[in-house]
């Protein structure tokens, strides 16, 4: 599926798990921004878009548990 320059917004009706949500966007505004990073050292910004976004989830989801902090029960 070819992507669009027009924001597609995802349907509120609980068809979407907001745990898929992400791949939502990956499918239908890839390019579109999802956040826009600005460094107040030297006043530049970095663009984030969904497809990033959605890279960095998938990766976490594949690696990050291995970081996972232990959990200690308290006495």
């Amino acid at each position: 599926m070819a992507a669009s320059t027009k924001f597609v917004i995802p349907p509120t009706d609980g068809s979407i798990p907001p745990s898929s949500i992400s791949d939502f966007h990956l499918e239908h505004n890839p390019s579109h921004v999802f956040a826009i990073l600005y460094d107040i050292n030297n006043s530049s910004q970095t663009n984030v878009t969904h497809e990033q976004l959605a890279c960095a989830v998938h990766r976490e989801l594949t690696l990050g548990y291995c970081f996972l902090p232990m959990q200690f029960s308290t006495l």
